[in-house]
């Protein structure tokens, strides 16, 4: 006699209330399973993962079985790997969707294809604290590439104008970072070329630095990071660790670079603040930080 566990946690997690055949409901499931195995053999997903993650889906007032019946097993059983945090999940997910993306990402020149993969797949699958994975927006109702298209195209329209707003938090809280009486005179009397150097170090950054350094600072975990880059903790605090360091050189180089008046004042000014910036990048961004990941 056929296991109904499926069939119990579909039940468990459903919203509606169940009166009909548990057998027809486990069938329906392990069906959704079978398609997502012939689609994706490599990364199959049990038949009680597949109702936990399916159940929040089917409204209340529907007959599951029957609706079940509608559903993409592919899309679902990709999404619910991708959203368990799979790697080999997250590698198909970037192989399969790219040409969507890329497609997306013409509806923006300045945005790259792969910040806009990174960005789509954070919001779908490890989103900001705070905020709900859009991936519980998709119910398996059409095939999961072009719902994705959908999303990135409008990530893609949106981008222009988020990121010019996007590095400006960064830039304020690092300016607030250092109390030093000192420090805050020179940073008053300098406050343009420091806010002038700092933001272009962050602009120097590559694309991976930049969507690192805001992801860490928007609170995600070094292991959430590793899930949107195929990276390992780690790897992602080794990287929170050279951006640190990237952006304390690149500040002061520009820095001095960029004031006007005697060499040796320069040099003074430029000696004065350079444990500051250090201190202070520090504090925005600690050194070898795993974030509790």
């Amino acid at each position: 006699m056929p296991s109904n566990l499926a069939a119990l946690a579909f039940i468990d997690a459903w919203p509606g209330v169940f009166a009909a055949s548990h057998e027809e409901l486990q069938s329906a499931l392990e069906r959704l399973c079978a398609d997502g195995a012939a689609k994706w053999p490599d990364i199959p997903v049990s038949a009680e993962a597949m109702a936990r993650f399916v159940a929040p889906r089917v409204p209340s007032d529907a007959e599951p079985a029957a609706y079940l019946g509608r559903l993409s097993g592919a899309g679902l059983s990709l999404a619910c790997q991708c959203n368990a945090g799979s790697s080999q999940a997250a590698a198909l997910f970037t192989e399969h969707m790219m040409a969507t993306i890329r497609r997306a990402a013409r509806r923006n020149p300045s945005q790259e294809p792969e910040d806009l993969m990174q960005n789509v797949f954070r919001d779908l699958f490890v989103p900001e604290p705070g905020r709900i994975a859009k991936i519980t927006a998709y119910r398996g109702e059409g095939d999961l590439r072009t719902w994705v298209g959908v999303v990135a195209t409008r990530t893609a329209i949106n981008a222009g104008r988020r990121r010019a707003i996007l590095d400006e938090p960064i830039v304020d809280r690092w300016a607030q970072t250092v109390q030093s009486p000192e420090f805050e005179h020179l940073r008053e009397v300098f406050k343009h070329d420091f806010r002038a150097a700092f933001s272009t170090a962050i602009a120097r950054l590559s694309v991976r630095d930049r969507n690192v350094l805001r992801f860490h600072l928007r609170g995600l975990t070094a292991a959430q990071i590793g899930r949107i880059h195929g990276a390992h903790r780690v790897t992602i605090a080794r990287w929170i660790s050279n951006i640190r360091a990237e952006l304390l050189a690149s500040t002061v180089a520009i820095l001095r670079e960029g004031l006007v008046g005697d060499p040796d004042e320069i040099d003074r000014v430029v000696g004065m603040i350079d444990s500051k910036i250090s201190l202070s990048i520090e504090r925005l961004l600690p050194s070898g930080s795993d974030n509790g990941g």
